[in-house]
């Protein structure tokens, strides 16, 4: 039986020199690329790549080498000294293109970063603070005028020109609305009341959209005449009619309620408007030892640090995301949370997790937020979900398992453990111990203090 043949290259993909691994579709191989670090697909390219790192033949050997044929095709041409002459006078070197190299320069820190192809590492390390950072995939250096030369006197015999430029936060984009026919919005004193309140940016957004909903609806109607009436078409019509759930249910409500009382002083409770029942399912919690298997099956440093967090810490996936560098307190060994309602909270990590995130944050470099994309910014709560899930699948556990389980998780163990119900409901955020007694159900030591009738009896 012939071997697969991969063919490796390298090319510059994002301003970084990657290694690029070409091979027909194999289910096999591509869950053994997958376990390289860093390994990523391209879309553009067509295929797997890895940064072109110190050591990453071996690597590539190690992870695929036992099943595949590989074919290293990967150094380029190095120049002669008479094509060099010719750069210098204004011509290119033969086989190369132009590369621009942006190199950020952080102000505060006094230090610039550059993703730097790898045949220029050993003349790198001869910069003065020269360092590499494995999870960030970037070089820094101090940012001063002799580095700065020298940089540019390394890559002088090269088609690379270097580009300074300071640093700049990732904008983010806006959130999609559902679009309304011209909709209608809400007077000035339905914000006005929100802001002095100090309520939530995501309250602000979600009760602005139902009221614009519900006044668009009613455009041709007198929303003053019969409120209540007006009030329950648009829940029953709009809301349960397109099965959106409880919850969505009781938000429009309330963020209609609010702006009838605020903007048009009419009290919509003397309505007897209805709500939705509230069936409140018991939570669903894994064991200690299958965490340990998720764990275990997770090889990437940043996506153990948010598996840590949301079973160490009991944090909420939006939790993770809001997380800025900032929060951690690694003096006084504290995290600092913003919870919902912008309400923080203090937790201890531990010093096994503060050790872990002083490695994490030196290896990745986080600007602003703890947890940061692959192209800077807030990570995605949808990503955190695809994390947690594909490690339990991999671990082998049959249930449906999501993030927030993990702080059910968190919050039972803790009770089993013996922490007080008061210690518990801090770290959850929970306003009332009502919302947090329920882990007593779910508490396995609990359970277990009622012996079941059939152990006593012989049949």
């Amino acid at each position: 039986m012939s071997l697969t043949t991969v063919k490796i290259k390298s090319f510059q993909h994002r301003q970084q020199q990657c290694v690029g691994l070409i091979f027909k579709y194999d289910l096999k191989i591509i869950e053994l690329v997958k376990t390289m670090p860093g390994a990523r697909w391209s879309a553009t390219k067509k295929c797997w790549y890895i940064s072109e790192t110190e050591g990453y033949q071996q690597i590539i050997k190690d992870a695929i080498g036992g099943i595949c044929k590989l074919e290293f095709n990967i150094v380029p041409k190095t120049p002669g000294v008479d094509e060099i002459k010719d750069y210098r006078d204004g011509g290119s070197i033969k086989g190369e293109e132009e590369n621009i190299l942006d190199v950020k320069c952080d102000e505060k820190q006094k230090t610039f970063y550059i993703h730097l192809p790898y045949r220029f590492k050993d003349d790198f390390k001869k910069l003065e603070g020269a360092w590499w950072h494995p999870g960030a995939k970037v070089w820094s250096a101090l940012n001063t005028g002799d580095n700065r030369a020298h940089l540019i006197e390394i890559l002088k015999a090269t088609s690379y020109k270097v580009s300074f430029a300071p640093t700049k936060e990732r904008e983010r984009k806006p959130n999609k609305r559902p679009k309304l026919i011209n909709p209608l919005q809400p007077e000035k004193e339905f914000l006005r009341h929100m802001q002095i309140e100090k309520k939530s940016q995501n309250t602000i957004r979600q009760y602005t959209w139902y009221v614009v909903w519900f006044l668009t609806i009613n455009r041709n109607n007198d929303i003053k005449t019969t409120p209540g009436e007006l009030v329950m078409k648009f829940l029953h019509d709009e809301i349960v009619e397109r099965n959106y759930g409880p919850s969505a249910q009781n938000q429009a409500l309330s963020a209609i309620k609010y702006y009838y009382r605020n903007v048009h002083h009419v009290d919509l409770d003397a309505e007897n408007i209805p709500r939705p029942k509230w069936k409140r399912p018991l939570p669903k919690v894994i064991s200690e030892e299958e965490f340990i298997a998720m764990y275990r099956q997770c090889n990437n440093v940043k996506h153990q640090i948010i598996l840590k967090l949301l079973y160490g810490c009991g944090l909420r996936r939006a939790e993770v995301c809001d997380l800025k560098v900032n929060d951690v307190d690694f003096k006084r060994e504290l995290i600092f949370v913003k919870g919902k309602g912008d309400k923080y909270r203090v937790l201890n990590p531990g010093r096994r997790l503060l050790d872990d995130l002083k490695k994490y944050n030196k290896s990745f470099l986080p600007k602003d937020y703890l947890i940061e994309g692959q192209r800077g910014g807030k990570y995605s709560a949808t990503s955190i979900e695809k994390i947690v899930k594909r490690t339990a699948e991999k671990a082998g556990l049959k249930q449906n398992i999501y993030p927030h389980m993990l702080r059910h998780t968190f919050a039972t163990h803790h009770m089993e453990k013996g922490t007080e119900l008061r210690l518990i409901q801090e770290a959850l955020g929970h306003s009332s111990s009502k919302t947090t007694e329920i882990y007593t159900h779910v508490s396995r030591k609990n359970i277990k203090k009622m012996r079941n009738l059939l152990d006593d009896i012989n049949i």
